[in-house]
């Protein structure tokens, strides 16, 4: 095991930032760096390399650079009985209850596990190698937490980054939230190294950029997530093609452990202290047995408010009053639709009845218009081929119930299409650029229209 009780660090950069950023135990003593001007760092002295004390030797040199053969010579000249690289002290960030979770789940419940989960001194040694560039600043992994089925747990939207923290199915979310895993993902941002963002899906990240050797100082971890989005239970009374290829409603096993992780996220806290608490993108909230619990459960409705994400097929007045008379602050429904007309709905939307939601809607639209402070409505459009027409007539419709957002995202292949098929249903190019259908649709006058009063984004479009 090596010892950091007292170490001597070569370099003032990067490197030594992420290395004390990731191990804030060691007890760094003095610096080593190629030039004479600096004199101190961090309140410790700064040596050059050729005037280094004997009695600094008996230490541990940790060597904050890329390994080469420059810096290899140099390292031998400077006579340390023990040197490391970062990558040689990379194994010492591994959380093993992580890997354990994270292969257990991933073996017995394979259906829940896309498990792309790698040992954090693999992490470590690649983001080592990887440039830090100038590009956004993104708090998601100082703030947020998103539970998939199974357990799995992101600090940002699941298909936005490529690579899960770990699984709270045998950790305590606290110990998850703290752990060196959780800890990397933040470093990837504060270095600029964006080391496990998905640059072709993530709809903020910039695709074009610059090396720097800047780094973000200023970020910091809130307690326990800021916002957390609850997605445990795929149970739906829908089956969209885009979606899925067959109707989910968990029960046995699937149900029981479910069900377990729903009561951990609630006794951890997550769901009473977080500001904002998201059921779910994942699944139907009014159709699960364990979403349904979870909402109206004490310790979540002592909640200020609560943002349900929904495809509005089973919000109907009762449901509705019953969750005016418990959540009395505020309430924000985000509904995916994806069509303006019943056709089209009820072919995209399959098992989904359009007459039902539109009744549901305009009694959400007259609570809402009654309530103007409490009740907050975005829908959402997932933009394919069998709907992108409709895009006009959806802002007007949302525009007509009063509603306040409108929000039009790309269409996804979570497996459930072929090659083929997605590039035949997808109205992007490889490029990631609109297809020239979709941009004539996109310079409808509605989208100038000084009248409408909806907020309509489409900022995912033409990224």
């Amino acid at each position: 095991m090596i010892n950091l009780k007292k170490t001597i660090v070569y370099g003032i950069n990067r490197y030594q930032k992420d290395f004390e950023y990731m191990f804030p135990k060691a007890n760094v003593i003095a610096y080593i760096t190629d030039s004479k001007n600096n004199k101190e760092c961090n309140g410790k002295k700064c040596y050059s390399i050729n005037e280094i004390p004997n009695k600094l030797k008996k230490y541990t040199l940790i060597i904050c650079n890329r390994k080469n053969e420059k810096i290899d010579k140099i390292v031998k000249n400077l006579n340390f009985k023990k040197a490391y690289y970062l990558e040689d002290i990379a194994y010492l960030l591994d959380d093993n209850f992580m890997q354990f979770s994270v292969n257990f789940m991933g073996k017995h419940f394979n259906e829940w596990g896309c498990v792309r989960y790698k040992p954090n001194s693999e992490c470590f040694k690649e983001m080592i190698y990887t440039d830090s560039i100038d590009n956004i600043k993104c708090d998601y992994p100082f703030r947020y937490a998103q539970i998939q089925p199974g357990g799995y747990v992101y600090t940002c939207c699941s298909n936005w980054t490529t690579m899960e923290v770990g699984n709270i199915f045998f950790v305590s979310p606290k110990k998850l939230w703290n752990s060196n895993s959780a800890k990397l993902h933040r470093l990837a941002i504060i270095n600029k190294t964006y080391f496990f963002c998905n640059f072709d899906v993530c709809p903020f990240i910039k695709k074009s950029f610059k090396k720097t050797d800047t780094r973000f100082e200023n970020l910091t971890t809130s307690k326990y997530p800021n916002e957390v989005c609850v997605s445990i239970d795929r149970s739906c009374n829908l089956k969209c093609p885009s979606c899925r290829n067959s109707f989910c409603n968990y029960n046995g096993a699937k149900y029981k452990i479910t069900k377990h992780l729903a009561n951990k996220i609630i006794k951890s806290g997550w769901a009473t202290k977080s500001k904002h608490f998201i059921m779910s993108s994942q699944g139907e909230v009014f159709f699960s047995k364990i979403y349904k619990k979870m909402l109206f459960d004490s310790k979540i409705t002592n909640r200020d408010y609560i943002k349900i994400h929904t495809n509005g097929t089973l919000l109907t007045k009762k449901t509705l009053d019953k969750l005016c008379a418990i959540y009395d602050k505020r309430i924000e429904f985000l509904i995916t639709i994806d069509a303006a007309t019943k056709q089209t709905y009820e072919k995209i939307r399959f098992g989904g009845n359009f007459d039902q939601l539109m009744k549901n809607l305009e009694n959400l639209s007259k609570v809402k218009n009654e309530n103007p402070e409490k009740i907050f409505v975005l829908l959402f459009f997932v933009v394919q081929k069998d709907n992108y027409k409709e895009i006009p007539d959806f802002i007007k419709m949302a525009d007509e119930l009063n509603f306040d957002m409108v929000n039009f995202t790309r269409i996804d292949n979570w497996g459930t299409y072929t090659d083929e098929e997605f590039k035949e249903i997808s109205m992007f190019n490889k490029d990631g650029t609109p297809k020239k259908e979709l941009q004539e649709i996109l310079k409808n006058s509605v989208f100038k229209d000084k009248k409408r009063k909806v907020i309509v984004e489409t900022n995912e479009l033409i990224r």
